[in-house]
């Protein structure tokens, strides 16, 4: 593989990176306003919004360990496109007031959301140049910031004139379409899979042997303790600022806001990243987790507070999920990269699914002592960090 990616890769990518971008216009507003359909239109409560979001990581967390595997054994571009279809149904989430159905949906998306992901990133870090890691990252989650802000924007106008439908509809044919694009446009490029050449079933997981491996562990870690809080504030903040407010606007602006600080800072960490190294953004991005977590926790009643706060929180758990695959890269063995990057998604979906899920009990009568624990698991990455740079090192000096 070339140093550089050739102009003509790097246009096909372009092209790629937009095709996902139409297919994942629905995700920001469902993923912000879902909490608020439910309660208004389903008839729920935070515990029912906390069920659903746990469910759907739950079955994240399964999606990703089999997207790994299947990346390792026949390939990660095709395990990727394979976990991306299970994707396409989630606005149809706007369509339904049933309350097994929306279990359903989100079970089904969680699925794919595993899948599709340890497939993707396995792939950037397997046919990728490694000094591009980074960027690439930063445009891929660039691509879903303007799907963010122009889905959002889209929601903002359709939730309180004609209604959640629409948006439904809307979300389901952009993401059909966006699908077939990407069919078209991903690239093919070379890639190493765990079975070439072993003679070794290529469809196993090999749980302890990975478990043994060089950084696997504290990867795994820093992989979820973070993504604690992005669980927690999913459920959390937009039912505060709805609570403090009164206004399903203001949720649809706070995720309008959370995607165009995502869609500039990204590309240039990582950019940064790729020049200077990880390990200082990868830093700052777990002390903001940790800062937001404690602001929220001091004074959930405060609109400008949580709002800030979240927003903050949201662009350090950005970072580190930019930065996975880089440091993935760096201490983990090439023959493993996908079921590894398959078990971070995992735990990743853990992380996700501990903070959504206490976020339920806790989020009407507690909501301090919520994010007092949030700020406790994620300032437990910190020493993390820090075990995984030596790791890091000391395999460059092998």
């Amino acid at each position: 593989m070339q140093a550089t990616t050739p102009a003509g890769l790097s246009r096909r990518i372009a092209v790629w990176f937009g095709a996902f971008g139409v297919f994942s216009l629905s995700f920001e507003p469902v993923r912000i306003l879902l909490p608020v359909y439910v309660v208004s239109e389903v008839g729920g409560d935070a515990q029912m919004v906390a069920a659903l979001f746990g469910i759907s990581v739950f079955w994240t967390a399964i999606g990703s360990v089999l997207g790994g595997v299947v990346a390792d054994a026949l390939g990660h571009r095709r395990s990727y496109l394979i976990g991306l279809s299970a994707r396409t149904f989630l606005a149809a989430a706007f369509l339904t007031t049933s309350v097994p159905a929306l279990f359903v949906i989100m079970s089904i998306f969680g699925i794919g959301w595993g899948w599709s992901d340890s497939g993707f990133q396995s792939y950037v870090i397997q046919s990728f140049p490694r000094e591009r890691t980074a960027t690439i990252m930063g445009f891929w989650f660039s691509a879903m910031g303007v799907a963010a802000i122009i889905g959002s924007a889209i929601a903002t106008a359709l939730v309180e004139g004609p209604g959640y439908v629409p948006l439904g509809i809307l979300g389901l044919a952009t993401a059909l379409a966006g699908y077939a694009l990407i069919g078209i446009t991903v690239p093919r490029l070379p890639e190493r899979t765990a079975g070439n050449g072993s003679g070794k079933n290529p469809l196993r997981l090999e749980l302890r042997r990975l478990a043994r491996e060089r950084g696997v562990l504290a990867f795994l870690e820093l992989t979820g303790l973070p993504t604690i809080l992005h669980g927690a504030a999913s459920v959390a903040i937009p039912l505060l600022l709805f609570a403090i407010s009164d206004s399903e606007a203001l949720v649809a602006v706070y995720a309008l806001v959370n995607a165009i600080i995502l869609l500039f800072a990204l590309p240039l960490l990582g950019r940064l990243a790729d020049t200077r190294g990880p390990w200082v953004p990868i830093t700052v991005g777990a002390i903001l987790v940790v800062i937001a977590a404690v602001a929220i926790a001091l004074t959930p009643g405060v609109l400008a507070i949580v709002f800030i706060a979240g927003v903050a929180g949201r662009l350090g758990v950005g970072i580190k999920d930019l930065l996975t695959p880089t440091i993935a890269r760096q201490v983990i063995a090439p023959a493993i990269h996908g079921r590894v990057i398959g078990l971070g998604s995992m735990t990743w979906s853990i992380g996700f699914m501990v903070g959504s899920l206490a976020a339920g009990p806790l989020i009407d009568e507690h909501p301090g002592m919520l994010f007092w624990l949030v700020a406790i698991a994620a300032a437990a990455a910190l020493p993390v960090i820090g075990r995984l740079r030596t790791g890091a090192r000391s395999a460059a000096n092998l």
